[in-house]
């Protein structure tokens, strides 16, 4: 009994040796790769072929995506929004935050965020040169809203400036 034990570990371990060894190989892979293995299924490390270089090479179609992305999830969330506050009111939240301790968490976590990101939004405004007082006045009245308002001009400024002639 216990030779068929220690036969059992022994494969064990012996098999998950082979895996941390093909691990190790697949990690050095993609080590060499760079940044965008992230991207490429593990599959895919043993034959680079032209498709790779497609995912490698698709940078501009990113930065596009994430300007739609902004801009979709600004809308989105403007109207969700504005459909809670015509139906219970722009102070509604306030009331169940008074009345529910779950609720008042959310309010004093929310505050938090806001106040992170309107540091945030002021110090990358800076850096920009980009107006960032109309946003910071937003965050304590709409939220994200003012948040999500200043990515979308922070990515119409930065796609605006790409297309730009350099002199």
């Amino acid at each position: 009994m216990a030779g068929r034990d220690l036969r059992f570990v022994s494969e064990s371990f012996l098999t998950e040796s082979a895996r941390s060894a093909k691990a190790a190989e697949q990690g050095t892979k993609r080590r060499r790769l760079g940044r965008h293995i992230s991207r490429l299924p593990v599959r895919c490390l043993g034959a680079m072929t032209s498709e790779v270089m497609v995912v490698m090479t698709a940078s501009a179609h990113c930065a596009r995506m994430k300007k739609h992305l902004v801009s979709v999830t600004l809308v989105g969330f403007l109207a969700y929004s504005s459909w809670v506050v015509v139906r219970y009111g722009y102070l509604g939240f306030l009331s169940l935050a008074f009345r529910e301790p779950w609720a008042m968490q959310m309010l004093l976590d929310l505050s938090i965020a806001l106040f992170l990101v309107g540091a945030w939004m002021r110090r990358d405004a800076r850096e920009r040169s980009l107006p960032v007082v109309p946003y910071l006045a937003l965050l304590p009245l709409v939220g994200a809203i003012g948040a999500l308002a200043y990515l979308v001009h922070r990515t119409v400024v930065d796609s605006s400036s790409t297309k730009a002639p350099v002199p």
